[in-house]
């Protein structure tokens, strides 16, 4: 079994096509197979499951790719250890992050600081949902991610809060409700909403704010960036909960403070417990967190900052 046979796995596994990953590792489709039955062989195991349309993994594969992923960052940890003994910060670092932290934390200038410090280091950062975010950083294909916490903490995994803002009522400048002091669920209850997709950090907290005050409302639009929602919203085409800074200097829309609360919307950062981070990574995490505030981990902390995440809304 070698490196390089984990990697093509790997670019397979991520990119659920032949075709793609043999692009991204630069080898022709027909080795790439090749690798990757050698591989199979050698392991007495199927790990994907190939169709006309796309590729699969099986369960023993998804195993097999969690310790791939932690075999790569060790292996890329040696490697940015050996390259710091000449002098100069190498390596990459990867990151999650979703659509929109500012104002809670600016992660464009903290990047920006980074690139200037150690410009050989290369910045991997893509965006995704929370609940995809907390499993790559558990799998060890994320060194960190920038998600919103609602729920308990899974295990080996440890949370730093970075900020968090309430729940408020987002609707046009001209709704006859964007004259309230403030407004309740059962009041927009009967509203057409506009909604992110159902593995949104945001949409699961209201769709439990509503759930937990017995009330069902009408979804009108479902989808998955922040700039088509505040778009629709501010032209009046539905109205929609969301955390307060994101409603902020948006040019026709309003947002409402909720009487009584539903919930305040924490942005933390997700990171490993046991698996140490490389030298690359290290520092840009020096540079996001300069003084260590309290942590969350998986178990009974977590637990106890969903119990307080439950009593706040």
């Amino acid at each position: 079994m070698e490196l390089r046979q984990l990697a093509y796995f790997a670019a397979v596994a991520e990119e659920r096509s032949f075709s793609r990953a043999a692009r991204r590792v630069n080898i022709v489709q027909s080795g790439l197979s090749a690798s990757i039955r050698a591989l199979e062989q050698e392991l007495g195991l199927i790990l994907l499951v190939r169709t006309t349309r796309r590729v699969d993994l099986t369960e023993a594969g998804r195993v097999f790719l969690a310790e791939v992923r932690r075999v790569q960052a060790a292996v890329q940890g040696a490697r940015d250890a050996a390259e710091s003994v000449r002098g100069m910060l190498r390596g990459t670092v990867h990151i999650g992050t979703m659509q929109r932290l500012a104002p809670l934390f600016d992660l464009p200038a903290v990047l920006a600081r980074f690139r200037a410090q150690h410009p050989a280091v290369e910045i991997r950062l893509r965006q995704s949902s929370s609940g995809g975010m907390m499993a790559e950083v558990g799998e060890g294909a994320l060194d960190f991610a920038f998600l919103a916490h609602t729920g308990t903490v899974p295990r080996g995994i440890s949370l730093t809060p970075l900020g968090d803002d309430p729940l408020v009522f987002a609707c046009a400048a001209a709704h006859p409700l964007a004259r309230h002091p403030h407004v309740s669920l059962p009041m927009i209850a009967d509203l057409a909403f506009v909604e992110f997709e159902p593995q949104w950090a945001v949409r699961i907290m209201v769709d439990r704010a509503f759930s937990s005050a017995h009330i069902d409302r009408h979804i009108a639009f479902e989808l998955n960036d922040v700039p088509t929602m505040l778009d629709l919203v501010a032209h009046g085409l539905g109205v929609a909960v969301l955390p307060g800074f994101i409603t902020k200097n948006v040019p026709g829309l309003m947002g409402i403070p909720l009487d009584p609360p539903a919930g305040r919307w924490r942005l933390v950062l997700a990171r490993r417990e046991r698996h140490p981070l490389g030298p690359a990574a290290r520092a840009l995490l020096g540079l996001i967190l300069p003084r260590t505030p309290g942590e969350e981990t998986g178990g009974r902390r977590g637990a106890d900052l969903t119990a307080r995440g439950r009593e706040g809304r």
